[in-house]
């Protein structure tokens, strides 16, 4: 969901996870190799690491940096003077592929001794879109210009933000990705744990909030007793501070989840009293399902809710689990809500994000499909 403060964008064994994911990151193999090699001609002795010389363009060279340092922690000796093995390095990036060279040299009588280069793929974690017919809409108000979606994802996905028109935030059980839309598919830019520790819950919700500091948002789920404030600096995410919880108009307490659950408390009056599964500017999801809006009356709903044009709210069929779920456009009028688009989806969806213009519009959802896993949709939308 694209959540924001009104006036803004649209108006509207956890730690066990986390470091199997940047185990698994192309960065971390890269760091791997890079130090298995430094290990090997260093043979024991001192070895200096100087400051990685950044090619890729994106920033890659200080995380790339660390890793390597804590890799070599414990099995050489570092430092600074007197003898040793100079390494001076640089990482770079091709067309499927990160790079690491180095020019080894024995100081001080500035000897090279070796010039080493490793590499490994570099693909992982992008997604490649499927195209998909689209299908036909049951409201001549909204028409579908384009249907896509990505293959099934190694990560439940708990929340979906549009950080601007080109970037998607994507929130998992234990970390966030940041991606690019490219013409093909999403890049992926950067991911970052969620700071623990992190608990098991049988049905963990999340929570993404954009912040109106520019390339900011807040992040949270049910596993983490705090919040993360995290901002987007080049090709990494930073994270700034950490706070009990959200930060949200009219909501002067802030949201947290209640421990164990997936309900989000501290949501401000004109949703009621009680926790929601789900909220944006206009309009929130009672724990019982319920839409909670002025005029809504007794619409029942499913999970995932996203903003679109003034007076469009994009949400599920309250379809109980395992039946066929629906993407469902909903228009909010004098004369009460209308379905104005249904889309039948493969699975259940899981949570869902909205970016528009002034006729277009940008639909993602998190669609979980039983025995397999993940994927997002993306509907392009277009008013007459």
């Amino acid at each position: 969901m694209q959540r924001a403060a009104p006036g803004l964008a649209l108006a509207l064994g956890g730690w066990l996870f986390a470091a199997a994911a940047l185990a698994d990151s192309p960065l971390a193999r890269l760091a791997d190799s890079a130090a298995d090699e430094i290990a090997r001609i260093a043979k024991g002795g001192v070895v200096e690491l100087q400051a990685t010389e950044d090619r890729t363009g994106r920033g890659l060279a200080p995380d790339f940096h660390a890793l390597v340092l804590a890799r070599l922690k414990g099995r050489v000796p570092l430092a600074s003077s007197g003898p040793r093995l100079r390494i001076a390095s640089v990482v770079s990036e091709t067309p499927g592929r990160l790079s690491f060279s180095a020019r080894v040299v024995e100081e001080p009588a500035g000897t090279l001794v070796d010039l080493l280069a490793v590499s490994v793929p570099a693909g992982g974690g992008d997604l490649t879109f499927l195209p998909q017919r689209p299908p036909a809409p049951n409201d001549a108000s909204l028409e579908i210009s384009g249907s896509l979606r990505t293959p099934v994802l190694a990560t439940s996905i708990l929340d979906l933000a549009f950080l601007d028109a080109d970037r998607l935030l994507v929130l998992s059980p234990d970390e966030v990705s940041l991606y690019r839309w490219t013409g093909d598919g999403l890049s992926l830019l950067a991911r970052r744990p969620l700071p623990g520790p992190l608990t098991p819950v049988r049905t963990p919700g999340g929570l993404l909030v954009t912040s109106a500091k520019p390339d900011s948002f807040w992040a949270l789920t049910s596993r983490a007793a705090r919040a993360a404030f995290i901002s987007v600096e080049g090709s990494r995410l930073v994270e700034r501070q950490q706070a009990d919880t959200v930060p949200w108009p009219a909501a002067p307490q802030g949201l947290r989840y209640l421990p164990g659950t997936n309900l989000i408390e501290g949501a401000p009056a004109p949703f009621g009293t009680g926790p929601v599964l789900d909220l944006d500017s206009a309009a929130a999801i009672s724990a019982e399902g319920r839409l909670l809006c002025v005029g809504c009356r007794d619409q029942r709903v499913g999970l995932g809710l996203a903003g679109l044009w003034p007076g469009f709210l994009a949400v599920s069929s309250p379809a109980p689990p395992g039946a066929q779920d629906s993407l469902i456009v909903l228009e909010h009028t004098e004369a009460g809500l209308h379905t104005r688009l249904r889309v039948p989806v493969d699975g259940g969806v899981r949570a869902l994000a909205g970016r528009v213009d002034q006729r277009a519009a940008r639909l993602v959802a998190a669609i979980t499909v039983p025995a397999e896993g993940d994927y997002l949709l993306v509907l392009d939308l277009v008013r007459p």
